[in-house]
């Protein structure tokens, strides 16, 4: 599977599971779905972002094994 496939199926994916939550919901609790899910994917982005900088930098925030 190329790398352009992969995103194709997880953009079918995000859409196929988009249309099933959906169902039944006005368009104020879409709304109310679809900004939440904004903030929980922006908060992974962050915790990616923050974990790759913090071993790139070798400023010693990584957790120390107990």
């Amino acid at each position: 599977m190329s790398r352009n496939d992969y995103g194709t199926k997880l953009i079918l994916a995000a859409t196929a599971f988009a249309l099933d939550i959906s169902q039944g919901l006005s368009a104020n609790e879409m709304n109310v779905l679809g900004a939440f899910f904004n903030v929980v994917g922006d908060q992974l982005s962050l915790m990616a972002a923050a974990e790759v900088s913090g071993s790139s930098s070798g400023n010693g925030n990584q957790k120390a094994d107990s």
